[in-house]
């Protein structure tokens, strides 16, 4: 039998607000519940508005995209996130 490909802990977190911060971010999994294993969060450098979000295990990082993926932060802010493929 085949192993399953272990789950992605880094997740590309996208559409958050221009001046956004790893504190942000790191506030909001808090918040909505999803700060279970965080190990980091980091802005994407030059592109505001972009995060990496990395996990200690794949497991917290698909319940995470769950809450996080369509989340509507404000009128014009809806997250979007998904594995990253780094």
């Amino acid at each position: 039998a085949v192993a399953a490909a272990p789950l992605p802990t880094t997740l590309f977190v996208d559409s958050l607000p221009g001046d956004a911060t790893g504190a942000t971010v790191r506030a909001l999994l808090e918040r909505l519940g999803a700060a279970q294993q965080l190990k980091d969060c980091q802005m994407v450098p030059g592109k505001p508005g972009l995060a990496f979000v990395e996990f200690c295990d794949g497991a917290s990082a698909a319940a995470a995209v769950q809450r996080l993926n369509g989340y509507v932060l404000d009128a014009e802010h809806t997250l979007r996130a998904m594995p990253a493929m780094i």
